[in-house]
């Protein structure tokens, strides 16, 4: 979908991308070259549908035109292709696509890599390449149900996923939610509640520059989703919650200028006020949550961040409650 004009409420064009049908799981990325939509559907694993930046435009009040459109199947688990504002990129500079390594949901004291494509133009045909993996040094676990302060827990397991890449200053960032490594951790030492990392990739070297593992005692932390302002601050978005807390919206950040692997947080954004319950779902024992978070760089200001996050708020059985929460970083 495009809309017509920077007003968003205004009017919009689309154009259909797959004929797939089920419980699709579809992220956007873009840059100065093309857009990018990775999908994901267990019986066809993922594939990256990328159009030239050109043909993805209203021209003489036409439509969006799917003519150089590419299409490439059977790639690494749920990818996910990078947001990079650069209006300076190069027409070769390439699009990164990023997944974990592993299985696709559960797992216990997993290695992960970090498996990144690349999709480079030349003119407007998109070639593919890949992937290189990128040890990271931490353990992949299935993530578990998150406590309430009533009612049943809140099911953990969709929060597997890579869910935001950007770009920024030739570097990749990107956050991968985790279940706790409870025996065996090594290094990263062990946990009792759902955590997330945080990496920064340099581009050149296909390498790691820093990386952190973020967790906390008390609160179980699902679905982070990350955005860049400007000056290369990441903002965070994810739901808290706990035993003694209901699910609630927080913020974690990293600056620019703070040292590397350190992470801010957690930040109570908006706090939730009720137990979330729903008689639906294939486990009788949890209930589900949805994969409602996205955090994103403000399209008219680059120091403006802003996130939409679920947290629980409504008595109503099976109703989501969603907020947009803007904020900005200071150095």
């Amino acid at each position: 979908m495009v809309s017509g004009s920077k007003d968003a409420t205004g009017a919009w064009k689309g154009v259909a991308l797959t004929d797939s049908g089920g419980d699709l799981t579809m992220f956007p990325g873009w840059d100065k070259n093309g857009v990018y939509i990775s999908e994901f559907q267990l019986k066809l694993n993922s594939q990256v549908i990328a159009l030239p930046a050109v043909d993805v435009a209203w021209k003489d009040d036409g439509g969006i035109s799917l003519a150089h459109e590419a299409v490439f199947r059977d790639r690494p688990y749920e990818m996910r292709p990078t947001v990079d504002p650069n209006p300076k990129k190069k027409a070769t500079d390439p699009e990164y696509l990023i997944a974990r390594s592993g299985p696709p949901q559960n797992g216990t004291n997993v290695a992960m890599d970090l498996l990144v494509d690349k999709i480079r133009w030349s003119g407007r045909r998109a070639e593919i390449a890949g992937p290189t993996s990128i040890p990271t040094g931490f353990l992949y676990n299935t993530p578990i149900a998150m406590p309430q302060p009533s009612g049943l827990p809140i099911r953990g397991n969709e929060s597997h996923r890579v869910f935001s890449v950007s770009a920024y200053g030739g570097n990749l960032y990107l956050v991968e939610a985790s279940g706790p490594c409870t025996s065996d951790c090594g290094m990263q030492g062990p946990d009792t509640n759902n955590l997330f990392y945080w990496f920064e990739i340099d581009q050149a070297t296909m390498k790691l520059r820093q990386k952190a593992k973020v967790s906390d005692p008390m609160l179980s932390l699902l679905f982070p989703t990350m955005a860049l302002d400007g000056r290369g601050n990441a903002g965070i978005g994810i739901t808290g919650g706990a035993s003694a807390q209901h699910p609630s919206i927080y913020l974690f950040t990293h600056l620019a200028t703070n040292a590397a692997g350190k992470i801010d947080g957690p930040f109570l954004a908006h706090n939730g006020t009720e137990a979330y319950a729903c008689a639906k779902g294939p486990d009788p024992t949890t209930v589900g949550w949805g994969t409602y978070s996205a955090t994103v760089q403000d399209g008219s200001d680059s120091m403006k961040l802003w996130t939409l996050q679920e947290y629980a708020g409504s008595a109503t059985p099976c109703a989501w409650t969603t907020m947009v929460v803007g904020f900005q970083l200071q150095h």
